[in-house]
């Protein structure tokens, strides 16, 4: 079972779409990929929205509770459904997108920054909590990317920043070289991926499910962009082979797209 190109086998992909804001959607879709799959080696939860940039006096309360809605109850939402099967496996991995505006100020963000705090905060809380040989990580994704995320609050300005495929070239073996080594630290991709790089562990067997980043202010306006991981695994395979793995890759507006990726076509 190998990572080739992008090609897999038929049957391989699994799409589910769920709104993580609602905690019972949330569960009925851990239930299946459970089932289904196992509890997953790597978690990450990816899924966030962004305000329009208003001083916090103007931001409509509407939005700011479904900012926060989706970027911080839906995470825990998510770490809710899937630590108890997490737990049992004694070596699971979990990442929680942050930015670096849950580490800075931001004037005109109030509600994504409170957000992203708020994950810094979650996640070191989460790390005290876990037992040895899992991990729970706080990841800037660093540097800022081109995204329409992006362009809702920077306009023509986010055009400077990288594209997500060339940051997935770096992002996708980045994560999956995390351990239990790393729990509790807050970590940036562009600082940290040499680091984290030259003690990677692939093992075989792998299972990752991600909740990815919004693309977009309004709910399920953003197509599934799997070009950013198709990237990634395009090239991964060259800077770090890998075998037996099961990846379950998505992305969400802020509903999850779960695909499950197995064996290549030879």
């Amino acid at each position: 079972m190998t990572i080739d190109d992008g090609r897999v086998a038929a049957g391989a992909l699994h799409f589910a779409a769920v709104d993580i804001a609602q905690r019972e959607q949330v569960q009925a879709w851990a239930k299946q990929v459970l089932s289904r799959s196992g509890a997953p080696d790597l978690l990450i939860n990816n899924a966030s929205l962004i305000n329009q940039r208003a001083p916090l006096w103007a931001v409509p309360a509407a939005e700011f509770d479904q900012i926060l809605a989706v970027n911080v109850t839906g995470v825990a939402h998510v770490l809710q459904a899937f630590l108890p099967a997490m737990l049992k496996t004694g070596h699971s991995i979990i990442v929680n997108i942050s930015s670096s505006w849950g580490r800075q100020a931001s004037a005109g963000l109030a509600p994504y920054c409170a957000s992203k705090f708020a994950i810094e905060g979650l996640t070191q809380v989460l790390a005290l909590e876990l037992p040895a040989g899992l991990a729970a990580i706080a990841l800037d994704p660093g540097g800022g990317i081109n995204t329409e995320m992006l362009h809702a609050c920077l306009g023509a300005e986010a055009e400077q920043y990288q594209s997500p495929q060339d940051w997935a070239i770096e992002a996708v073996p980045f994560m999956l070289a995390l351990s239990a080594a790393d729990n509790g630290k807050a970590l940036t991709v562009e600082k940290s991926a040499k680091e984290v790089l030259n003690k990677s562990r692939f093992g075989d067997g792998k299972k990752i499910s991600v909740c990815s980043r919004a693309e977009s202010l309004a709910i399920g306006s953003r197509n599934t962009e799997l070009a950013l991981w198709k990237a990634g695994f395009a090239r991964f395979h060259r800077l770090c082979p890998v075998s037996g793995r099961t990846l379950r890759v998505g992305r969400h507006q802020p509903f999850m797209r779960e695909h499950e990726v197995g064996e290549a076509e030879q």
